[in-house]
């Protein structure tokens, strides 16, 4: 993802002209002037000096869904990343609607008033998470949860993401994903949403890889008008890991979905996810070590096995095929493994491959090839 996101924020930021401009958020830590890039999760194996180093070198502006670990908001706001915080007043999650609108009962406003008297500012939290894809039917009381959230952290701003048009799994059935939204169709829950809420921006999430471009194309459209329509900023969240855990997000499928927001207007865009939440294939995985993702090429460590046919002394053998999905200079080392068969003589060679990838009018092609021995060192 590094190289990936890398790439893709240049581009990007070229791109901003076309988007609407940003409402005027002047006393927000995050600068609104300009797209910001954000990273769903920051597990605790993720949140050394190096990996967080490694999490603004690689362009991403803010993360979300990090607790309130003031050792990790320290070196986040050393490397000027912000968080959006969660944990620090009660969590929601719409999930598969069986709590709509039963938000104003469980968490009446005397919860958030006394979650924001034990709070302790840090200047790394740029928002506060206040939920995520409820029901529309608690949009009304949500509108207040937000005024209030404001009033009590005057620092930050409340943070709440809404569904996709399929809702909670790309698997609902169309009455499914309407008793998740609490509304007759998807642009109900969405003008609801302008009605009651007193936000100046509108996030959701979409994975299209589980839900189709076509819906995807549907649901931008859809914010899209509604942000136009009430001056809002338009905030989309987009999919680098995967459902199947035997497929990889490929360099120009995280370019399609970030120029697809861009082109809808979109002033924020964050991927997820970054470290485990979920789904498989993140950026980091669980030993904190950058992943397929972060790579132009998917080849991983490979071994083979020869077998010498009786009367021959020698035997040929294929790697794997490199998949390579982006410019650049690869090495692989490749080397026998001593076993003790008789009468075998091991090569203790260790031989490097290099190969050069370029871009030649948005195609792939394989430059050169070297094979040569590695030097030994002295």
């Amino acid at each position: 993802m590094k190289r990936h996101l890398q790439l893709i924020i240049i581009a990007l930021c070229l791109a901003l002209v076309s988007c609407q401009a940003a409402p005027d958020k002047s006393e927000s830590r995050m600068d609104r002037s300009r797209l910001n890039i954000g990273a769903y999760i920051l597990q605790p194996y993720a949140r050394s000096e190096a990996h967080i180093k490694d999490l603004a070198d690689c362009g991403i502006d803010f993360v979300i869904c990090i607790d309130n670990d003031r050792a990790a908001l320290d070196l986040l706001d050393k490397y000027g990343v912000g968080a959006i915080v969660t944990g620090v007043v009660p969590g929601w999650w719409g999930g598969d609607g069986n709590n709509a609108g039963t938000l104003k009962d469980r968490h009446p406003l005397s919860e958030y008033e006394a979650a924001a008297a034990a709070f302790e500012d840090h200047p790394a939290i740029w928002g506060i998470d206040i939920g995520d894809e409820p029901s529309a039917l608690d949009f009304p009381y949500y509108g207040k949860v937000m005024e209030r959230v404001e009033e009590l952290f005057p620092n930050q701003f409340a943070f709440l993401n809404l569904y996709p048009n399929y809702a909670s799994v790309a698997q609902n059935t169309e009455e499914q994903a309407l008793s998740q939204l609490g509304t007759s169709t998807y642009e109900e829950h969405i003008e609801q949403y302008c009605q009651h809420i007193p936000a100046d921006y509108l996030s959701y999430d979409f994975y299209y890889k589980v839900a189709g471009i076509e819906k995807d194309y549907a649901n931008l459209k859809v914010v899209s008008d509604a942000c136009h329509k009430n001056n809002l900023d338009m905030w989309v969240t987009v999919q680098v890991n995967s459902l199947d855990p035997e497929v990889w997000i490929s360099e120009n499928e995280l370019r399609f979905q970030a120029f697809s927001a861009l082109a809808f207007g979109a002033s924020n865009i964050s991927w997820a996810c970054y470290t485990a939440g979920w789904w498989s294939n993140q950026v980091v995985d669980g030993e904190g070590n950058k992943t397929d993702v972060t790579a132009g090429s998917s080849i991983t460590a490979d071994s083979v096995s020869i077998t010498i046919p009786a009367g021959k002394d020698n035997a040929h053998a294929d790697f794997k095929k490199i998949d390579f999905t982006m410019a650049g200079t690869y090495t692989y080392e490749v080397k026998e493994t001593k076993e003790d068969e008789e009468g075998i003589t091991y090569d203790g060679t260790t031989w490097t491959l290099t190969v050069v990838v370029v871009d030649k009018d948005g195609k792939l092609e394989v430059e050169s090839h070297e094979y040569v021995p590695t030097p030994e060192d002295d």
